[in-house]
């Protein structure tokens, strides 16, 4: 082991004069990836869905700026600008009635 250790710190030197911890330099050398431990599998995963769970947010409230601003400034009807919008007419009538 001691060996192999003393191999990784020489290689390590030589490689462009650049120090390595112990991990980096067994990665260069086995040309392996790092894997993601668990915290960080959980982050990154916990981020992601904050994210889509953000755009979904967004998406919602600007089919019901839309919606609004269909049925205080045009003449359509409900079944029209749930067209529109692409939603339901349960969806446009929730907005006129001031429930969303």
């Amino acid at each position: 082991m001691r060996k192999t250790n003393d191999f990784i710190v020489l290689h390590c030197i030589v490689l462009q004069h650049t120090y390595y911890t112990f991990e980096e330099a067994l990665d260069h050398i086995t040309q392996k990836r790092k894997t993601m431990g668990i915290e960080e599998f959980i982050l990154d995963r916990t981020k992601k869905e904050g994210i889509q769970i953000g755009i979904e947010q967004g998406e919602q409230q600007k089919a019901i700026a839309f919606t609004k601003k269909l049925l205080n400034e045009t003449a359509y009807s409900i079944e029209e600008i749930a067209h529109f919008v692409g939603e339901s007419v349960g969806f446009v009538n929730k907005i006129k009635e001031g429930k969303l």
